[in-house]
């Protein structure tokens, strides 16, 4: 995605089942892909935003055509070691509060990062909101921040502890 050309966007979806298969939980982050390449064209106009996109699809439809190989035979294990354990998917009130208190708990123990992350997510924010054109990668941390909160705070708790890795990867 930052060598930014037809090649990488294709790896990027070529590779984006290996992650789904390897570890459901990055959800968020398979999702936050295609949706901010969407966001980000339909927002900006921004044409190559179109075509990366395309370029992921044609890499993931065919990763994931060659992953339906080793799925169909393991589909029932795959389903229970993935959904078997029905209380990650329930939606409570104590998520997003749980999700808060990890956030304030990394905010205390790693106030740097969380200060310049906090603060790169503030001028990625405040560009957007005064309707300046923002590169794609900090369009598309930001929306991966947020897609995660949703996901932690609705559907899976157990993910909280990684409240703040997104503002990481802003560094």
């Amino acid at each position: 995605m930052i060598a930014d050309n037809k090649y990488a966007w294709a790896l990027a979806g070529f590779f984006t089942p290996f992650l789904f298969f390897s570890k459901i939980t990055s959800l968020f982050f398979i999702a936050s892909i295609p949706l901010s390449l969407i966001l980000y064209s339909l927002i900006y106009k921004d044409k190559k935003a179109v075509k990366n996109f395309y370029f992921y699809a044609a890499g993931f439809v065919f990763s994931a055509a060659l992953w339906l190989f080793w799925l169909a035979p393991n589909l029932n294990e795959w389903l229970f070691m993935n959904f078997g354990y029905g209380e990650r998917f329930h939606f409570t009130i104590t998520k997003p509060i749980g999700a808060l208190y990890n956030f304030f708990q990394f905010l205390a123990g790693f106030a740097i990062i969380s200060a310049i992350a906090i603060a790169s997510i503030f001028f990625t924010v405040k560009s957007f909101i005064r309707k300046e054109k923002i590169h794609y990668l900090d369009f598309f941390l930001v929306s991966s921040l947020i897609i995660f909160y949703l996901q932690i705070s609705i559907l899976d708790m157990h993910l909280r502890r990684f409240v703040m890795i997104l503002p990481i990867l802003l560094l």
